[in-house]
């Protein structure tokens, strides 16, 4: 742009020939970049630069930069007064830009329209870079990117700040987020420090807290013989005595792996039974010392119970029924041993 405000403003002499302008026109249009600059790149034929002289006192040249569509001319962009002029073969001005880069592109779509979803690309795309550019150059490159998109300046100015709104939200939420995060690692460090001084603590009360837990210990014990030595009394009084069945030597012949059942039937028809039964009791059946039908244990208990059978009264009557199967067991296995 520098060159081209230069060239702009300059005045002919007579001490500077032809060629030496030329080769500066050349130099300035390869300077200018952008998309349809020179013949090279992805963007427009355009052919170099074209300088006419006006006879005038003081006259001016002007410089001028020829559109091509392959060998059809699209129309020229004219450099006047510091701006790029759009203008079309029959010699119309249609649009003027302050960049070289614009107005060759402007002359290149004219007649070709974008789909309206690479319209929106590209307008997001450009409001994201302009978004990012300091107020100056902002100001400075308003004005082409609004006619680039054919948009009022004020609206593409509206769109600017709601975008810049934007990235400073983002940006303070990025920054709320990593205060929050220093404060958790803050919190953490914190809590650390007084969990290693709760250990501390608790290292120094270990001796007597282990010589507390021997005494509970013994106290533990002491209860559970006395809930036991309770069961025992309570088993005599509640419990009624198991089916004779239990107990009887057919019972207590039958193979370890045989389900203990009063109809001797297999485990399998009575296996249903089991669904009837409490979670804890479905589980103490499965780690009794014989294979009890389920069926057979709900029957015994409601045999027992005034109402729905308690767990204790479920537990009560597995223990009767696996001692009445030991001591049928011992009884049967010392009478084979004597023959």
């Amino acid at each position: 742009m520098r060159g081209c405000r230069v060239l702009d403003r300059c005045e002919q002499r007579s001490s500077l020939g032809t060629r030496s302008l030329n080769a500066m026109v050349t130099s300035i249009g390869d300077a200018s970049g952008g998309a349809g600059n020179g013949n090279g790149g992805d963007g427009p034929k355009v052919s170099r630069a074209h300088v006419e002289s006006h006879p005038a006192a003081k006259s001016e040249r002007t410089v001028t930069w020829p559109v091509e569509d392959g060998d059809a001319l699209i129309g020229t962009v004219r450099l006047s007064k510091g701006l790029h002029e759009c203008v079309l073969p029959d010699g119309t001005i249609i649009e003027t830009f302050k960049t070289l880069k614009f107005a060759v592109e402007f002359l290149h779509q004219q007649g070709r329209p974008f789909p309206s979803e690479e319209q929106a690309s590209r307008l997001k795309t450009d409001v994201d870079e302009l978004s990012r550019k300091s107020p100056t150059e902002r100001m400075f490159w308003l004005p082409d990117y609004a006619k680039r998109h054919g948009l009022a300046e004020a609206k593409l100015q509206q769109m600017i700040e709601a975008e810049i709104a934007a990235n400073t939200k983002k940006a303070l939420a990025q920054q709320e987020a990593e205060r929050r995060r220093e404060q958790r690692e803050e919190k953490e460090a914190k809590k650390k420090a007084h969990q290693e001084k709760a250990k501390a603590e608790e290292e120094d009360r270990k001796d007597r807290r282990a010589r507390r837990d021997a005494r509970d210990q013994e106290r533990a014990d002491r209860r559970a013989q006395q809930r036991q030595r309770d069961i025992d009394r309570q088993l005599a009084i509640i419990l009624k005595q198991p089916a004779p069945l239990w107990g009887s030597k057919r019972m207590a012949v039958l193979d370890g792996r045989q389900v203990r059942c009063l109809t001797f039937d297999e485990g399998a028809k009575w296996i249903h039974g089991i669904d009837e039964l409490p979670l804890l009791v479905r589980r103490r059946l499965a780690d009794a010392r014989h294979n009890l039908c389920p069926t057979c244990i709900g029957i015994e208990a409601h045999n027992n119970a005034n109402g729905p059978p308690s767990l204790k009264l479920y537990f009560a009557v597995i223990v009767a029924i696996e001692r009445v199967l030991d001591q049928a067991e011992r009884r049967f296995n010392i009478g084979l041993e004597n023959r």
